[in-house]
């Protein structure tokens, strides 16, 4: 959802697409329940003082 593109940090940048997507890509190769706690590890990172208000859904599609 966007509430994972559309979190901000304290200073009110936003996630956004691109850096989501450079994420997943640099860790393609991990298991999907790995990839999923990467993904909302680096979002609390990205705005630990400032929560989320959003909610965050995953879904997560690995073809093999």
């Amino acid at each position: 959802t966007d509430g994972i593109t559309e979190a901000q940090n304290a200073s009110k940048v936003m996630y956004e697409k691109e850096r989501l997507k450079m994420l997943v890509e640099q860790h393609r190769d991990q298991p999907v329940n790995d990839l999923l706690r990467i993904i909302e590890q680096d979002v609390r990172q990205f705005e630990p003082a400032h929560r989320q208000r959003d909610d965050m859904t995953y879904i997560v599609l690995k073809i093999v």
